[in-house]
């Protein structure tokens, strides 16, 4: 979910689009936010918005725009969401900030296998992964070559 509140309820906003998030049928989520103000009006507090994110399992990731904005409350809400805080002047390096994300959100999952064989195998293998739901779908493939100790 994307979202860029129009008015200082920034935490209302966070709350509304985390409740939103949360009913959609897929397990991969994220809220992105941008803000050019500080929260001044909402009912919610920085607080409750990282309860609920947390509860959910939906990292933010906050934007800040302009150099009058306080990044002390945005980098506390996106680190303790597994987010992460940028501030930018200009909308030009906002693509990098958004490719950021997207490879955080896809090294979110980790694969791990434990083969049977008695023998130690040396050539490449391919690991076929297919994710089938009723609304979507996907596959894909990767060739690779085992290690005997993980992480090598």
């Amino acid at each position: 979910s994307f979202t860029s509140p129009s008015s200082k309820r920034l935490y209302d906003t966070l709350i509304e689009e985390l409740e939103h998030l949360n009913t959609l049928p897929t397990s991969i989520k994220c809220l992105i936010a941008l803000t050019d103000t500080e929260d001044t009006e909402s009912i919610h507090t920085w607080e409750e918005v990282v309860d609920l994110a947390n509860q959910y399992q939906i990292p933010i990731y906050m934007i800040g725009i302009g150099k009058e904005i306080s990044p002390y409350v945005l980098e506390r809400i996106s680190t303790r969401t597994n987010g992460f805080y940028r501030n930018i002047h200009d909308f030009t390096n906002l693509y990098d900030i958004l490719e950021k994300i997207y490879v955080k959100q896809k090294a979110m999952y980790k694969v791990e296998y434990e083969s049977k064989l008695s023998k130690f195998p040396t050539t490449p293998y391919k690991l076929h992964i297919a994710y089938q739901h009723r609304l979507y779908g996907g596959i894909c493939e990767y060739e690779y070559i085992p290690s005997e100790k993980a992480g090598n």
